[in-house]
């Protein structure tokens, strides 16, 4: 058994070309590697890269051997931040909000929004709801987390999906193409059902669009634009309705 750096020919960091590198190591017969990506600076890759790194080491046999200390110093390093943060944040009124994300299984955004909630009051930390994002993670209940960390809302990315098949919710790629960012009411998602919990929620209207709007004309560019505002007028007065 022996090992070779990842970054062998080059230190591209897409992780296309990280793969094909990969790739020509398990053909030319290494059973381990040393990453070596990004290895200059104090990059840190996020959760969703994560994924992408653990599903290509495993598609060519390689395991990622993971630290047994690494949540242990992951949370003593974030509260030292978040603590550093909430006089100063407090004194100024400012909130900072946690979102509920993609590639990241739902038990471990759980654990990880109970801790800081647990720790930090609603005047510091509240928390961003994604509603893509919750299509592709929690298939049984799309509004999960909206539901569970209801009292916390203060901030919204609201977009829609078609969803994803479960067989692909372990693939990266396939969930990042599945995010489309497209407007409320295109997709799967209640959105009635969401206007209630938003309604029974702190936030604090207008709603806010997280969606793509490609257009290969400025005519075709601001139908666009008033489509997605009648949508987003529609969900408001839904939100109102239900708050009377």
């Amino acid at each position: 058994m022996v090992a070779i750096n990842t970054n062998y020919k080059n230190d591209i960091s897409i992780i296309e070309a990280i793969e094909e590198q990969l790739k020509n190591i398990a053909d030319a017969g290494f059973s381990h590697v040393q990453w070596g990506h990004d290895w200059r600076g104090e990059y840190i890759y996020s959760n969703i890269e994560m994924v992408q790194i653990k599903q290509m080491l495993g598609k060519y046999n390689f395991k990622l051997k993971e630290n047994e200390d690494f949540k242990k110093r992951y949370w003593e390093q974030a509260f030292k931040s978040f603590d550093e943060l909430e006089s100063y944040c407090k004194a100024r009124g400012v909130k900072i909000a946690v979102e509920n994300l993609l590639c990241t299984p739902q038990q471990e955004q759980i654990d990880q929004f109970d801790k800081l909630f647990a720790r930090y009051d609603f005047d510091f930390i509240g928390f961003c709801f994604d509603s893509g994002h919750g299509t592709l993670v929690s298939l049984d209940d799309h509004l999960f987390f909206a539901k569970r960390y209801k009292d916390r809302i203060i901030a919204l990315h609201l977009q829609d999906t078609d969803g994803i098949a479960p067989e692909l919710i372990e693939d990266g790629l396939e969930v990042l193409k599945h995010d489309k960012h497209a407007l409320p009411f295109t997709g799967i998602i209640n959105w009635d059902e969401l206007a209630k919990i938003v309604a029974q929620s702190p936030y604090e209207l207008p709603v806010t669009l997280e969606v793509i709007l490609k257009a290969d004309t400025y005519e075709e560019e601001m139908f666009n634009l008033k489509d997605a505002l009648g949508k987003a007028e529609k969900l408001n007065e839904m939100v109102k309705s239900y708050r009377k």
